[in-house]
C-alpha cells in the first residue's frame, strides 16, 4: 500500500467539509477514501480498511448522525497520521486519535 499523507491544508479542508456536512463524499472519494455506512455490532462505531491505494471507511448505521461525523473525523485522523504503518499497540494509537 502506498503511504498517503495529506497535507495539513488538505486535511483541514476535509475536516471542514465534514463539519459543514457538504460535498464530503465527493471530497473523500477524490482522495481515495470510500465511505460505507453499514449495519455493525452496537459497540463498533467504525473502522478503516486500507486496500492498495484506497481506504474503505466503515461507519455504523445504528449510531446518531453526530456520532457518524465523529467517527469520520476519528478515522480521517488515522489516515492522515499513517497509523496503518505503525507498530504500536492499538490501544496507544486509539488514545492518540480520540475524538
Amino acid at each position: 500500500m502506498k503511504n498517503r499523507i495529506f497535507s495539513e491544508n488538505r486535511l483541514n479542508e476535509l475536516q471542514k467539509s465534514a463539519e459543514n456536512r457538504t460535498t464530503t463524499d465527493e471530497m473523500l472519494i477524490n482522495n481515495g477514501i470510500i465511505p460505507k455506512i453499514e449495519n455493525m455490532p452496537t459497540k463498533l462505531y467504525g473502522y478503516t480498511q486500507p486496500i492498495d491505494d484506497i481506504y474503505l471507511l466503515w461507519i455504523n448505521v445504528n449510531i446518531t448522525d453526530d456520532a457518524k461525523w465523529g467517527v469520520l473525523q476519528h478515522e480521517l485522523s488515522h489516515i492522515s497520521k499513517n497509523d496503518f504503518d505503525r507498530f504500536e499497540s492499538v490501544e496507544i494509537i486509539e488514545e492518540e486519535n480520540e475524538y
